[in-house]
């Protein structure tokens, strides 16, 4: 998909608007990844006949092993909000348990009925893990109440509805939202984190050939904890634009405009590589909002 390189500029100016100057600690970007590691998805050994050992051979995988995705959340202070775990599989506390998976301590987990992701888990992450984040740094830092706190995320439609929007307004939170298409140059967990957290997750599971559901929640906090380092995270949103400087002995947000031009000269060369579509959709595409969409607008 082609980006718009004005959208990206409308996006600058927005965290130009929102949040340079804001305390580094108040400012988080979340997102989700899927951390399950099927068998075909890496180098693997096979033992075969050894008249077959120059043919080309389809070996059949099981892809029974639970699904599990992560919704992260990191701060531009190097702050690594607790993994909120979310699977269709069968939740076996003892085993969670055995597996040192303890809620509501190193994670949260729930379970999932259909589809992969819906605004109730939102609503649920912004309760149980992102309000008590702020609550929690305004105090540290000596911050009002009312301090606004800043939450980026991608336009996903579950991440963005009206009832998430009036909750994180009552929680003093802005949402900002990135423009369509753009995540890999916009999104600090995609750009610098979930890369690494899936390499120490395979890295992990290593001569096992099947997981339980209590070791890959396992392996997943695990791997987060290794990936979600202070110079992880920090390059993962200078990348992207933001990064902390320090202001009256206080680290505070600034946007590095060099990191948008060598963007937007990225995109223009991508764009370039991509032909104009010669025919016109059928239909239409809905085309999505983004930028601060809680923030009442000024007449």
């Amino acid at each position: 998909m082609r980006i718009k390189i004005e959208n990206v500029r409308r996006f600058e100016d927005n965290l130009i608007k929102y949040v340079k100057g804001k305390r580094a600690g108040m400012i988080l970007n979340r997102d989700v990844v899927g951390v399950q590691s099927y068998c075909d998805t890496r180098e693997q050994c096979e033992i075969v006949p050894a008249e077959f050992i120059n043919q080309d051979i389809h070996i059949s995988v099981d892809r029974s092993e639970p699904r599990v995705s992560e919704m992260a959340g990191i701060a531009l202070n190097g702050n690594v909000l607790k993994p909120f775990l979310i699977t269709k599989g069968n939740l076996d506390s003892n085993e969670l348990l055995q597996n040192r998976v303890l809620q509501n301590q190193n994670t949260i987990v729930v379970q999932l009925t259909t589809g992969t992701m819906n605004f109730e888990f939102c609503i649920r992450w912004v309760k149980e893990i992102v309000d008590p984040y702020f609550v929690n740094q305004r105090k540290i830092e000596g911050l009002p109440r009312n301090t606004e706190g800043m939450l980026l995320v991608d336009n996903l439609a579950a991440h963005c509805t009206k009832e998430i929007q009036a909750l994180l307004t009552k929680c003093h939170i802005i949402l900002l939202t990135m423009t369509p298409n753009a995540t890999h140059l916009l999104q600090p967990c995609d750009v610098g984190v979930f890369g690494a957290l899936k390499i120490y997750y395979q890295q992990e599971k290593v001569g096992i050939s099947k997981m339980s559901l209590g070791q890959i929640m396992a392996n997943a906090i695990n791997a987060t904890q290794k990936t979600a380092t202070i110079i992880t995270i920090g390059n993962s949103f200078r990348a992207c634009g933001i990064k902390a400087d320090v202001q009256r002995g206080k680290l505070v947000a600034a946007i590095d405009h060099n990191a948008f031009v060598e963007m937007e000269a990225q995109i223009t060369a991508d764009n370039a590589a991509v032909p104009d579509a010669s025919t016109e959709p059928v239909k239409r595409k809905r085309v999505k909002k983004f930028g601060a969409l809680n923030v009442p607008s000024q007449k």
